[in-house]
């Protein structure tokens, strides 16, 4: 008995090739999504702590209002003396477990939250100031992310209260 050479059972390389090339591009298309998925995942967790630290400083400004108001002691540059000393040594204590006077809690909030944002944020830089308006002082809390690859220009996260 003669085979039929026309008649043809299973697929034509010409057909793998194009369901392989298929294939590929899917998985191409779903990795590019995954690290696009996973940088904005990394960007609103960063986003999120330097939230966190931003309204750190605001509650402390809060809960020590009169001398807040009263003095420049919670104005802080964008110098951070804990930048690489994120370590138990360099931890700033000495109000925690006594009591301070306005001053000395002034100048403990400024350590904790420079602390707080040297080991969180190591890449973002924060200030405190404050402007007058109508015989008050609004506070400004700013966090400043530096600029990361594909990014512009640096991020910032402003807070402020008016005491």
């Amino acid at each position: 008995m003669k085979k039929d050479l026309t008649h043809q059972d299973g697929f034509g390389l010409m057909e793998v090739l194009i369901a392989m090339l298929v294939i590929a591009l899917g998985i191409s298309g779903v990795y590019t999504l995954l690290q696009k998925s996973l940088s904005w995942h990394r960007s609103s967790v960063i986003r999120s702590q330097g939230f966190i630290v931003a309204s750190d400083m605001l509650e402390r400004l809060t809960l020590n209002r009169p001398h807040a108001f009263a003095s420049d002691d919670y104005v802080i540059i964008e110098d951070n003396p804990f930048v690489n000393k994120c370590d138990d040594y360099h931890y700033p204590s000495g109000c925690e477990s006594s009591v301070c006077t306005p001053q000395q809690l002034a100048a403990y909030d400024q350590k904790q939250w420079q602390f707080q944002l040297a080991c969180n944020l190591p890449f973002a830089r924060g200030r405190v100031f404050y402007e007058l308006s109508g015989g008050r002082r609004v506070y400004t809390i700013e966090v400043v992310f530096l600029p990361v690859e594909g990014e512009p220009q640096p991020e910032v996260i402003r807070l402020s209260h008016r005491l």
